[in-house]
């Protein structure tokens, strides 16, 4: 809760007004799922040997009423980011340049695109 403080007045800093809310943990899993929210505070991505899973987790198609499994809480809809998702998956691992060369635009369209704000990782 302080972190969220904390965004807040950062975020407030520079003109974008936050007000912080603390719903019980029933509704705010509600909110996400649905889509009733403006802003969240989501961590519960877990540490991974590839960036595969993370972009996996944000770019998830098709975009259901209601998301499940933390995928794609921002409903955000890119078709060709989410073929390089799957492409991704099916590349192996000892193929250095392919997965660079996808993971740098996905990372790329990620930052210019996707209504999500990367701030930190846990304690990682």
């Amino acid at each position: 809760m302080a972190a969220i403080q904390v965004l807040a007045q950062q975020l407030g800093a520079v003109g974008i007004k936050v007000t912080p809310t603390f719903p019980q943990y029933a509704s705010r899993t509600a909110n996400l799922t649905s889509g009733n929210y403006d802003l969240a505070i989501d961590n519960n991505a877990g540490l991974d040997s590839t960036p595969w899973t993370y972009f996996q987790r944000v770019y998830n198609l098709p975009i259901a009423k209601q998301q499940t499994a933390q995928l794609n809480w921002e409903r955000f809809s890119s078709p060709a980011d989410w073929k390089l998702v799957q492409k991704a998956g099916t590349t192996p691992l000892t193929d250095m340049a392919t997965l660079k060369s996808i993971y740098s635009q996905l990372e790329k369209d990620f930052l210019q695109q996707l209504p999500q704000i990367p701030v930190w990782y846990n304690g990682a």
